[in-house]
């Protein structure tokens, strides 16, 4: 007997034959209101968190380029080569642990996946169209990171001689102790799942339990040793490590030489850190603005070239104007930060949302975001202390890695095009359609 295609109505967001699938024989329907109500609950709950852990994240792994600049690196008798190997150190232990937490335990793999891992999180709690958006709230913590740690650095350098330790010390403890009190309290309140979640009730449950299922379009849930193999071999995973990559080696070069960049312009440390907040603050907009209509729209590819282009314009400016025209080149540093930042927050969920099956989405989601760190490791040399105040190198290898994710986007935005292009021509001939495409 052949196979019977699920159909829906306009108006409803859940397919009730998968709603019903989903809860025992019991059909709910969902209309718009009703869907928009249960994400903004859950929205409330799960997204400041999340966006605060991933601030503090941002703010740690970013003050390094703060300290540098109030007298890290001449009171610990840094040579320049030293400071670059400290920064590539993190990164080297980042890569290591996103692989140790595939291999401890590889038969709770797909739990960590969904819940332990802030994306992965994020993706067992929203339908696909719904959570770049989201994905956009959460990553442009980095941004207030950044806005936030010039500041805050400020500040705390003031405390110079403060308990017998430099002001650039006081960075890392206030900002350190601050991250510890949030992991703690980010254990207690992250919750696994929507199955176990407490702030939600049951009826709550069940209608959000059929908006994933409609999204999912009767995916297993279950873990699945044959789809954790299958990612493998996905090259949407492949190639979008390679936009990860491209992206990944600016973002982290910026986050940590933004300081020394604009010091070399010529300013005062103290006005250095200030004049950071600046890029941040307008990519911070940019980033929630894209993501925002990248979900309504339902397009990812697309806003990638346009803001990978725009970053690409930043550092060609860099590249290409005379140090002296100073303001020239700090406007270039908004183009850059725009760039980087909000392309950083469209490529990680891309792939989430064109891989199917949770077991496959999860470990692809992993392999995409290690893949991305190895882009911090280089990031930490590209930037050298002969090399100012210009950078051209640092600069230019931005510029390729940029080009090298716009290229990726382009071929990997067309295949999936031609995959699509595909499935309607099944569905047309064969009468054979559960609904899923591509997102371009």
């Amino acid at each position: 007997m052949e196979k019977q295609i699920p159909t829906y109505d306009k108006d409803l967001e859940v397919l009730p034959e998968l709603a019903s699938q989903s809860h025992n024989g019991e059909s709910i329907e969902v209309d718009k209101a009703e869907q928009a109500r249960i994400l903004r609950k859950v929205d409330l709950y799960l997204l400041p968190i999340i966006t605060l852990l991933y601030l503090m994240s941002f703010l740690d792994r970013s003050s390094i380029g703060n300290a540098k600049i109030s007298g890290l690196s001449a009171d610990l008798g840094l040579k320049p080569v030293q400071y670059n190997i400290a920064l590539s150190i993190f990164f080297m232990s980042y890569v290591s642990f996103e692989c140790l937490y595939f291999t401890r335990d590889c038969s709770e793999f797909w739990r960590i996946g969904r819940s332990e891992n802030l994306f992965g999180s994020l993706g067992s709690w929203y339908p696909r169209h719904a959570l770049v958006f989201r994905f956009c709230l959460f990553f442009s913590a980095a941004t207030l990171a950044g806005a936030f740690g010039g500041l805050l650095a400020r500040g705390l350098v003031e405390l110079d001689g403060t308990g017998g330790l430099e002001g650039w010390r006081w960075i890392f403890i206030v900002e350190g102790l601050i991250t510890v009190v949030v992991a703690v309290c980010a254990y207690f309140w992250i919750q696994d799942s929507p199955e176990s979640a407490s702030f939600l009730s049951v009826a709550d449950k069940k209608v959000l339990a059929s908006i994933l299922a409609r999204d999912m379009s009767g995916e297993s849930q279950e873990f699945s040793w044959p789809e954790t193999r299958a990612a493998f071999g996905e090259w949407k995973v492949w190639t979008s490590g390679i936009i990860c990559v491209g992206i990944a080696l600016p973002t982290f070069s910026f986050a940590l030489f933004i300081p020394t960049i604009i010091n070399g312009l010529g300013y005062t440390a103290t006005r250095s850190q200030l004049m950071t907040v600046p890029p941040y603050v307008v990519a911070f907009f940019f980033t929630i603005s894209v993501g925002w209509l990248s979900d309504r729209l339902k397009v990812r590819g697309i806003p990638l070239l346009i803001f990978t282009a725009v970053g690409i314009v930043g550092y060609t400016i860099q590249i290409s104007v005379d140090h002296q025209k100073l303001n020239v080149k700090y406007f270039a540093t908004f183009l850059s930060a725009i760039g980087i930042f909000t392309t950083s927050g469209l490529n990680i969920p891309w792939l989430s949302n064109n891989l199917r099956g949770h077991s496959r989405r999860a470990t692809g989601s992993a392999i995409q975001v290690s893949i991305g760190q190895l882009g911090g490791v280089a990031a930490a040399y590209i930037y050298r202390q002969q090399d100012s105040p210009d950078y051209v190198m640092g600069h230019s290898l931005a510029l390729g890695s940029l080009v090298l994710a716009f290229v990726t986007t382009a071929l990997q935005s067309w295949w999936m095009k031609k995959e699509n292009d595909a499935l309607d021509r099944k569905a047309r001939e064969e009468g054979v359609d559960d609904g899923f495409r591509f997102t371009l």
